[in-house]
């Protein structure tokens, strides 16, 4: 594992100078194993020649004031810390054993901590050279969030807009009305739960209802908790399920499919 991250950076090296960023490896590992490693080519495993240089933290001192020390293995933890030329840390990632980091994220977040040094701007979540920025007021951020495109939610599932329709909608048959909220952290993350329900269950019809924009029909089927799922049978409510609870939805559909 160590090889693979260290030889990414390596090969990367001339991208970070482009930056006027210095990439620096630490390990607990002594310089003589770092010679070992390499002289060992990589196609055995080894790291051939290193483009970026390597530190021997014999003493572990650096691998525990960065936090990144297991003191019982006597190991560091796969940290990856930027440091900008005031020395201030402006970001930490370390990850456990078993996963590498990436030298795209490491070279996205020099370019964003360099963009917000240089412009006084912020970048937001994903951000890339060339994108939109924000500014750090709540006013001002206005201006970029009226540039997002709110992806539709449970696109597949048909809007009840009025409480004629819903009474038509849950006159025949099994149907699943979901209460949601374009706001509802909670409604977003079962979305998708919601529509793979909607696929496993052909027979049963899935309307959603938009409860910003009919409260009053929110208020009159006591939908206080969001998401909540109602569920009508030839026109009589059989049933209910509130909140985010996957299983408690799955066996409420599936039995109201039956």
């Amino acid at each position: 594992m160590c090889p693979t991250e260290l030889i990414a950076f390596s090969d990367a090296a001339a991208q970070f100078t482009a930056l006027n960023t210095t990439v620096v490896a630490v390990s607990t590992d002594t310089c003589e194993s770092h010679a070992a490693w390499i002289r060992l080519p990589r196609k055995k495993g080894g790291l051939g020649s290193m483009e970026i240089p390597m530190l021997a933290d014999v003493t572990k001192t650096i691998s525990a004031e960065y936090g990144t020390l297991l003191t019982s293995a006597g190991i560091a933890l796969r940290g990856l810390f930027i440091i900008d030329p005031a020395g201030v840390l402006q970001q930490i990632t370390i990850n456990n054993l078993p996963v590498g980091r990436s030298v795209d994220e490491a070279l996205r977040l020099v370019k964003a901590f360099q963009f917000v040094a240089e412009h006084g701007e912020v970048c937001p979540a994903g951000w890339t050279p060339g994108a939109a920025t924000m500014k750090a007021n709540a006013q001002d951020s206005l201006a970029y969030f009226e540039t997002v495109d709110e992806p539709d939610f449970s696109a597949n599932i048909p809007s009840l807009t009025s409480e004629k329709e819903l009474q038509a909608a849950v006159a025949k048959g099994p149907v699943v009305v979901d209460f949601y909220a374009s706001w509802c952290g909670k409604c977003r993350q079962l979305a998708p739960h919601v529509d793979s329900l909607l696929a496993a269950h052909p027979g049963v019809k899935f309307y959603k209802v938009d409860t910003d924009a009919l409260p009053d029909i929110a208020k009159k089927y006591d939908a206080k908790v969001l998401p909540t799922f109602l569920m009508w049978k030839n026109g009589s409510e059989i049933a209910r399920v509130q909140g985010y609870k996957k299983a408690l939805l799955s066996e409420a559909v599936a039995s109201l499919a039956k």
